[in-house]
């Protein structure tokens, strides 16, 4: 597991307290990290991330770098928009 930077930090938690958002941070700047870890604040069990094809390894991917949970604590699906 990756550390995150306090602005991370607050990204997560400030998602976590919402129903409907938008993160609109700069490429680069860890929104993917900051998703992951609203997912573990709200130790949400069933996960769905609709990505571009060719990120699909990379979500898979960041979750093992980024969740402070064990894998088997809860279930993340991956898919494209075309597979939508």
């Amino acid at each position: 597991m990756l550390e995150l930077y306090d602005y991370q930090i607050e990204g997560a938690k400030w998602l976590a307290t919402k129903r409907i958002a938008l993160l609109a941070d700069e490429m680069g700047i860890g929104k993917t990290a900051q998703s992951i870890r609203a997912c573990d604040i709200l130790n949400a069990k069933t996960i769905l991330v609709i990505c571009r094809a060719v990120a699909i390894p990379n979500w898979k991917n960041e979750f093992l770098k980024f969740s402070l949970r064990e894998t088997a604590e809860y279930h993340v699906t991956v898919t494209s928009y075309e597979s939508l």
